[in-house]
């Protein structure tokens, strides 16, 4: 076998290997950033915190919500593991994109408990979580995310009213 089928063939298997070319036909662009970002808001929604990460390239930078900034793909795998007892029922109204960057703005569901504390809540009113910032590398995959969390007084739902 020629030397540049080799090299050709051995590039293959290493993205079929790391699962990322499967999802990718040969002559598609890679995925736009707001198109990745999507990805990973429904994986969060989904709890799918193994597969967060996949989308991640091996040296991304993740700034996280608790101001860490993390290196690599086992290091964001790892915050996700770690986090991954928080429900998520996200919400983003929309993304808006530019080249290999992507920003939207991360909802809610919040309420309070029993006890008066907020938490997470499938039947709480939606409340800014996050603003995100993520931008992607040439293939597609997150070279870059910064989490920008919300102040605490936005994660209060607001008081109901009563007539």
């Amino acid at each position: 076998m020629p030397t540049r089928l080799k090299t050709l063939a051995l590039a293959t298997a290493g993205l079929f290997a790391c699962g990322f070319a499967s999802s990718v036909p040969a002559d598609a662009a890679p995925p736009s950033a707001c198109d990745t970002a999507r990805r990973y808001v429904a994986r969060l929604q989904s709890r799918e915190y193994d597969k967060v990460a996949e989308l991640f390239s091996r040296d991304a930078l993740f700034h996280t919500p608790l101001g860490a900034v993390l290196q690599g793909r086992k290091a964001i795998a790892d915050f996700y593991k770690t986090h991954s007892d928080t429900p998520r029922i996200l919400k983003v109204d929309r993304y808006i994109g530019e080249g290999r960057d992507c920003v939207f703005e991360m909802q809610v569901r919040m309420a309070r408990d029993a006890t008066g504390k907020v938490a997470p809540a499938a039947d709480g009113a939606f409340v800014v979580g996050a603003m995100d910032h993520l931008t992607v590398d040439g293939s597609g995959r997150i070279a870059r995310l910064l989490v920008m969390s919300a102040p605490a007084s936005h994660w209060q739902p607001e008081p109901s009213s009563k007539p």
